[in-house]
């Protein structure tokens, strides 16, 4: 499936106050974000919510087309991974062309 390479997808905590987790917990929410992502038919960005029950991670929302916009959670995310505004925006554009060129040489 296109747009969905596992190094593309990386957990990023968009809420400062989220308790510390164990790096098995860690590694189970990114394998399910990373599973559902390929599930959906995701394609250079998306967003997955997740919620705990306890230590039992619930995806409770996908969303093909978050809003971008700053006051946004997604770009809240982003800026919790390191990226600022116009980062961001490149990196996704970036994605996209990468995946239309992958799909061209395919052709």
């Amino acid at each position: 499936m296109e747009g969905t390479r596992p190094e593309r997808t990386r957990l990023i905590e968009a809420n400062s106050n989220l308790p510390s987790l164990s790096s098995e917990l860690r590694e189970r929410i990114e394998r399910i974000a990373r599973e559902t992502y390929r599930a959906f038919c995701l394609r250079d960005y998306g967003q997955i919510d997740l919620r705990l029950r306890g230590d039992v991670p619930l995806v409770i929302d996908v969303n093909a087309n978050p809003d971008l916009g700053t006051n946004g959670s997604f770009y809240a995310a982003a800026k919790s991974g390191g990226y600022d505004y116009p980062a961001m925006l490149d990196r996704i554009v970036r994605l996209a062309i990468e995946r239309a060129e992958r799909s061209a040489k395919g052709r």
